[in-house]
C-alpha cells in the first residue's frame, strides 16, 4: 500500500468517526468541537455559551454579553492519528446599541501528504485544510430571552485536482465550496437570588439552549460528481445550571447533539429509539473559585461511533484574560499518542461607561 493510500484511508477513518451513521454528510469538520472550556466540559455547551466559542456552539448567546471578546484557540489535534495535524479557532464578538455581532475563522488541516503511483513515482506534495468564516447577529429580545443567526461560508481543500488525478483516476476534483445558516436562542428558565450581606449572598441560573445549524445546499468535491453531498444539519439542545456565592461557582452542564442527515430514513428503518441513541450526548461540571481558578470535568458519549469518555481541563482568569486548557484524548479508542490538547487565551475589555449605560437601560425595559 502506497503511503498517498495509506494517509487518505487515515483521513478517511476521521471522517468516519466525525460522521457516525450520518455516512452521507460532506465538510465534516464543521463537527469539530473548538474552545477549550467547552471541549474540556465534554461539549455541553449550548446552554453555557459565555465566550467568544459561543459563536459555534449558540450564536444567541453573545446578545447578552457587555464586552468585546476575542477567543483565540490552537491544538495540536489527534496526534494519534496523524503526528502534523493542527486546528485553530478564533472567534470575536462586539455588543452593539441593538444585538450584537460575532465572527469567527475555523481552520483545519490533516498534515503533509505525499503522493506516490504504485512503481514509486513522485506526484508531489501538498496540505489539505478545511476553513469556515462565520458570521453571526444575536438579539436580546428581553432579559430572559435572546436569539440569533449565523451564516458560515466554508472551503475544504482535499489535493490537487492534477496529483488526484494521477493517484485515483478522479478527474475535476479536489476541492469544494458551499454556504449554510443556523438559527439558535438562549431562555433563562429559572434565576432566583438571595443576598442577606455584601458576602453573604447566593445566586442561581437555569438556561436553556437550542441551535440548528449547517443548513445550506451541499458542497461537492469533484466536477464529475452527479450530486453534492449534503451538510452535516445539527440540532443542538442543551440544559445548564449556575449556582454562585461568594468566592465559589459551580455550573452542570448537558447538551443532546442530533445529525440530521437520514434521520428520516433511520426514523422509519429502525425506529425512534435508534435515532436517540445515535445522538451524541455530553455533560460537564464546573467549578470555579474566586474567579481565578476553575477546574472542569466532562463526559462525551457516542454510542453508533465509539467514542467514549472522559474529558477535563483547567482555567486560570488574570484581569481581563482567561487561559483555557482541555483535553478529550480519552474519548478515542485510537489515540495512542498522549493528550489531545486544545489551548484558548481569551481577552475581554470592558466597554465605556455611555455603551454599558445604554445596555442597561434598555435591558431594564
Amino acid at each position: 500500500m502506497n503511503r498517498f493510500v495509506k494517509k487518505i484511508m487515515g483521513v478517511l477513518f476521521l471522517v468516519t468517526l466525525l460522521q457516525a451513521s450520518a455516512f452521507e454528510a460532506g465538510a465534516v469538520f464543521l463537527l469539530i468541537y473548538p474552545g477549550a472550556k467547552a471541549t474540556s466540559l465534554g461539549g455541553a455547551f449550548c446552554a453555557v455559551a459565555d465566550d467568544a466559542t459561543a459563536l459555534y456552539y449558540n450564536p444567541s448567546a453573545i446578545a447578552f454579553k457587555k464586552d468585546f471578546e476575542i477567543t483565540l484557540m490552537h491544538s495540536p489535534w489527534l496526534r494519534g492519528l496523524a503526528p502534523d495535524m493542527y486546528y485553530e479557532f478564533i472567534g470575536l464578538t462586539r455588543p452593539l446599541p441593538v444585538g450584537a455581532l460575532g465572527l469567527s475563522i475555523t481552520y483545519a488541516t490533516y498534515g503533509l501528504f505525499e503522493g506516490h503511483g504504485p512503481d514509486g513515482e513522485y506526484y508531489g506534495e501538498w496540505r489539505p485544510y478545511d476553513v469556515a468564516a462565520n458570521l453571526a447577529y444575536a438579539y436580546d429580545v428581553n432579559k430572559r430571552l435572546s436569539v440569533g443567526t449565523n451564516i458560515k461560508f466554508i472551503y475544504s481543500f482535499l489535493a490537487p485536482a492534477e496529483i488526484l488525478r494521477k493517484a485515483t483516476g478522479i478527474e475535476g476534483g479536489g476541492k469544494g465550496a458551499s454556504f449554510a445558516i443556523g438559527g439558535s436562542l438562549l431562555y433563562t428558565v429559572l434565576e432566583k437570588e438571595w443576598i442577606h450581606s455584601k458576602t453573604s449572598w447566593f445566586k442561581m441560573k437555569v438556561t436553556y439552549g437550542l441551535q440548528l445549524d449547517n443548513f445550506g445546499p451541499g458542497i461537492k468535491y469533484s466536477s464529475s460528481a452527479d450530486e453534492k453531498d449534503p451538510l452535516p444539519y445539527l440540532m443542538r439542545n442543551g440544559l445548564a445550571l449556575k449556582m454562585s456565592m461568594p468566592y465559589h461557582s459551580f455550573t452542570v452542564s448537558m447538551d443532546i447533539n442530533k445529525i440530521l442527515v437520514g434521520i428520516s430514513k433511520d426514523y422509519e428503518d429502525k425506529g425512534f429509539g435508534y435515532v436517540l441513541n445515535e445522538a451524541w450526548k455530553h455533560g460537564g461540571l464546573e467549578y470555579t473559585f474566586y474567579n481565578l481558578l476553575s477546574f472542569r470535568f466532562g463526559y462525551f458519549w457516542d454510542e453508533e461511533g465509539a467514542r467514549k469518555g472522559i474529558t477535563y481541563g483547567v482555567g486560570f482568569h488574570i484581569g481581563n484574560f482567561r487561559l483555557d486548557v482541555s483535553d478529550d484524548s480519552k474519548i478515542y479508542s485510537f489515540n495512542n499518542n498522549g493528550a489531545n490538547l486544545r489551548y484558548a487565551l481569551t481577552y475581554s475589555m470592558p466597554l465605556g461607561p455611555k455603551k454599558e449605560e445604554k445596555r442597561n437601560e434598555k435591558s431594564k425595559k
